[in-house]
């Protein structure tokens, strides 16, 4: 059964992934608060993606639900939603007829690189288990996987903003061992770059101007600046995603990302 798909845009990459929160001190509880409001939206727009397109098996249709799933992992830590993301997604990888569009192979290996990273971060079993025992090279391996499909996404289609959106925010929070917080942290400064000048990715020009995308890749910039690096350049993104779109969701979201900063 398929179904001609409108096309939607779920929201993307919410909250940054938390897979390297115990090396780094954060506390996941207080990032979790903050991102509540916007995790709720996430879920309840993916749980209507997965309830619509439930009984269509179409390439495009099958390729929305592994979005779904994805975003709903993202989220909730949830497993099985994890699998059945990566599942779909490298179902879709074989079919040489879905995959033959740029822009769409380069987004699917991103996402299912992502995918294989949040695999590592919900890994069952103790921490001692998965860090002092043969068991750990599961986790390191599914973290490399990940990143070799990442970047061969972003090598498929260098000035994609989606696939630097996806990259950005996984290599960030990989744990610095595997070396690719640098490489995270320029995908993010290009993204900076493209959004304050959408005409310099021509190719892109019409997603960067947007809101369903600028807006959650300003709250994804902000939240990176506020866990990383400035939370003076933090505050300065979600002041910005207030004035652009001061009734959306993300500005109710950086409302209360900007009282943690003013209290912290």
């Amino acid at each position: 059964m398929s179904k001609p798909l409108t096309f939607t845009f779920p929201l993307l990459m919410l909250s940054l992934v938390l897979s390297s929160c115990a090396s780094t001190g954060i506390d996941v509880r207080s990032v979790r608060e903050t991102d509540s409001l916007l995790v709720k939206h996430a879920l309840a727009e993916n749980e209507a993606i997965l309830l619509e397109l439930g009984n269509f098996t179409d390439q495009f249709s099958r390729y929305e639900q592994a979005k779904a799933h994805y975003q709903i992992a993202l989220n909730t830590h949830d497993r099985p939603s994890t699998n059945k993301a990566i599942e779909i997604f490298e179902a879709l990888l074989d079919e040489p007829r879905f995959v033959a569009d740029v822009r769409r192979s380069a987004e699917l290996n991103a996402y299912y690189g992502s995918a294989y990273t949040l695999k590592a971060r919900d890994f069952p079993g103790l921490w001692i288990v998965n860090n002092l025992t043969p068991v750990g090279y599961i986790r390191i391996y599914y973290v490399w996987r990940g990143k070799r499909y990442l970047n061969r996404a972003v090598d498929i289609e260098p000035s994609h903003p989606v696939v630097r959106l996806i990259r950005a925010n996984t290599l960030v929070n990989i744990p610095r061992v595997f070396g690719q917080f640098a490489r995270g942290r320029e995908d993010f400064a290009l993204l900076r770059k493209w959004m304050e000048n959408p005409e310099e990715n021509e190719r892109y020009e019409m997603l960067l101007r947007d809101e369903r995308f600028y807006m959650p890749v300003y709250f994804s910039l902000a939240e990176f600046y506020r866990i990383y690096l400035s939370p003076d350049q933090a505050r300065e993104i979600y002041e910005k995603i207030i004035r652009l779109s001061p009734h959306s969701v993300y500005a109710e979201a950086a409302r209360t990302a900007l009282n943690t900063l003013q209290t912290s």
